[in-house]
């Protein structure tokens, strides 16, 4: 009878357990494709360069990781003047903190596993506050250099990026909530409980003693 009550009262924990690691399962799916699609938005177009309504020339994610140059590809003048007109643009520390977070965090869902839902809150955190600071970086060296003669607009490969990592970010942040409340309600039932077989009173989880410190008896 006891050992029925026993189970009767911890099925209902077992079975929430079983429903929420499905749906884990379920969303921990989208984080590394989440990932995966960061990376592969870095190839494409991050920003464009524009002078007058005229575009001058446009940068991937990749280029801003690596560096590169921009050029004039529309000027009458770039054919004799091309290196006057090429524009050097550095290796960015914050597209390089951006492009890291996202392989870190698709490494981790996908071979590594121990604690991939913090790591994919940090990777994620990481990646949407970097790319935030990369566009005020860009337009603050845009603007500082040529005042409004030449703008910096930003395209679908970065925000298709940004919010790749937002959902990421989320996702983990979700998981990692999850997970912990999973094993507060199970910590009870992995340690099971012990009383004394004369008085009832509970021992304590470590007790390994043959009387009860309450009544003394033999266990």
């Amino acid at each position: 009878m006891e050992n029925q009550n026993l189970n009767s009262e911890n099925s209902p924990v077992f079975d929430s357990h079983s429903s929420v690691k499905n749906v884990i399962e379920k969303r921990r799916t989208f984080i590394p494709i989440s990932f995966g699609l960061i990376i592969i938005m870095f190839f494409f177009t991050f920003c464009t360069f524009s002078c007058g309504g005229q575009k001058i020339d446009s940068v991937s994610g990749i280029n801003l990781v690596t560096g590169t140059r921009i050029e004039n590809k529309d000027s009458q003048q770039n054919q004799s003047q091309n290196n006057n007109n090429n524009e050097k643009i550095p290796a960015n520390m914050w597209a390089f903190l951006a492009y890291s977070a996202a392989i870190v965090g698709a490494i981790f869902f996908l071979f590594i596993k121990k604690k991939e839902s913090l790591i994919g809150v940090i990777a994620g955190a990481t990646g949407v506050t970097s790319l935030i600071i990369l566009q005020i970086v860009i337009k603050g060296d845009v603007y500082g250099k040529y005042k409004d003669s030449i703008t910096a607009d930003f395209k679908f490969g970065y925000w298709a990026a940004l919010i790749l990592f937002i959902v990421a970010g989320v996702l983990c942040l979700l998981q990692l909530i999850e997970e912990n409340k999973t094993s507060k309600t199970l910590s009870p039932v992995n340690k099971l409980k012990k009383y004394c077989t004369n008085c009832g009173k509970e021992l304590e989880n470590n007790f390994t003693g043959q009387f009860c410190k309450n009544c003394g008896n033999k266990i």
